[in-house]
């Protein structure tokens, strides 16, 4: 999405994850995410945190509701000044600026 979306645009995500608060809702998911996912066609115990952090993007709000279930998330791409910046720290030479491999799981849940 970083790649599509421009420079001062926003990304928009409201996403079913895991709930950070409650960790026997957590535990009724996990038990659960197969026959659901398979039903719904719907993984809703993913780590929406982890998901965005993976992606690279800039978070400006998050908001949870349903027990901390349902996510609402204004983010934007990194500038490619940080990339630059995080690139050089690391070592790592920066390349076009792809998601990573999981970049699908980033976008809607549910299809």
């Amino acid at each position: 999405m970083q790649r599509v979306c421009r420079d001062d645009g926003k990304i928009l995500l409201l996403e079913h994850g895991r709930s950070k608060t409650y960790e026997g809702l957590s535990n009724y998911l996990d038990a659960n995410a197969e026959r659901h996912a398979k039903n719904w066609g719907c993984i809703f115990n993913r780590d929406i945190d982890g998901l965005m952090d993976e992606a690279g993007l800039e978070i400006e709000s998050l908001t949870t509701w349903h027990f901390g279930t349902t996510y609402y998330v204004v983010a934007k791409p990194k500038s490619k000044e940080s990339d630059l910046r995080r690139a050089k720290a690391s070592n790592v030479v920066a390349t076009s600026g792809l998601l990573p491999d999981n970049r699908d799981r980033v976008q809607c849940s549910c299809r």
